[in-house]
């Protein structure tokens, strides 16, 4: 996965890293996009499972460094070039349509 991007996976409450090559990170979100179950750095061949999950957001390995995202924070998905604070990731180039990551 490239720096920046992220692949949002709707419904879904658990995630396997099974034949990937690279490590990712991860953000379990409730139906109110709150974050109820924050993985770093997951390597090849790990499973993580949230069932309050109804969606999860996957990252690059490091985007959440630092606490960028906590338990309970609302995180939203919103078009790169809307001025927004709190930017946890680089703008990034999902389906041909640029978009950027917030702590909302």
């Amino acid at each position: 996965m490239d720096i920046g991007s992220a692949l949002v996976l709707v419904p879904c409450w658990a995630v396997h890293t099974a034949f990937m090559a690279l490590s990712i990170d991860l953000i379990f979100v409730d139906r109110d996009g709150r974050a109820i179950h924050v993985v770093q750095a997951m390597r090849p061949w790990r499973a993580a499972v949230s069932i309050r999950a109804q969606a999860v957001i996957e990252l690059p390995a490091g985007t959440l460094l630092g606490g960028a995202v906590r338990i309970g924070d609302r995180v939203c998905i919103v078009p790169a070039d809307t001025p927004h604070q709190h930017d946890i990731g680089a703008e990034s180039g999902l389906g041909g349509r640029w978009l950027g990551m917030q702590a909302c």
